[in-house]
């Protein structure tokens, strides 16, 4: 059974669908912000993004899941999805060797200038 529409309602959600999405403000993930936060509070960076991992490789198990038996609404989610978490493992994966050498300290941190 398929819903029914308006003539107005089908053009609105046709122009909806027309309209692109401008990329979202600065690239700055909860991620990125939690790792800094505890990087300048001289916390435990490492063990954050540790949990963080492992967060992401259940959620990845569980999107391969879903691949194979879910609806096409959740077999579309988990194409997508995981070009995000990739994208934190990877910065995850990239900064680590970055933060090995120095434990920072406040003043070294800056916010960064660059509006990606």
């Amino acid at each position: 059974m398929r819903d029914e529409y308006t003539l107005e309602g089908r053009d609105r959600i046709s122009q909806w669908l027309a309209t692109l999405d401008a990329p979202v403000g600065p690239l700055r993930s909860n991620l990125f912000a939690r790792t800094i936060i505890a990087l300048m509070l001289d916390d435990d960076a490492e063990r954050l993004l540790d949990v963080q991992r492992a967060e992401h490789t259940d959620r990845m198990r569980k999107l391969r899941k879903a691949k194979r038996e879910g609806s096409l609404a959740d077999i579309l989610l988990a194409d997508h999805a995981p070009f995000h978490i990739e994208a934190d493992l990877r910065i995850d994966l990239t900064a680590s060797p970055r933060r090995a050498p120095w434990r920072l300290k406040t003043s070294s941190l800056q916010s960064p200038t660059s509006e990606l």
